[in-house]
């Protein structure tokens, strides 16, 4: 996701908790691919559900 988005905000959009996106911010977890995409997908105006 863009730069400057609050960790609250990209949770609630990618829906999963402020926690994992902390980890995935301090490198204390790496960043899994279909995370990777979505954020992607954001940052592109993508929207939808499977």
């Amino acid at each position: 996701m863009q730069h400057g988005s609050s960790a609250n905000k990209a949770a609630q959009v990618l829906g999963m908790s402020r926690r994992n996106i902390i980890n995935y911010r301090t490198a204390t977890r790496l960043i899994p691919k279909v995370v990777q995409l979505a954020c992607k997908a954001v940052d592109t105006g993508v929207r939808g559900t499977l």
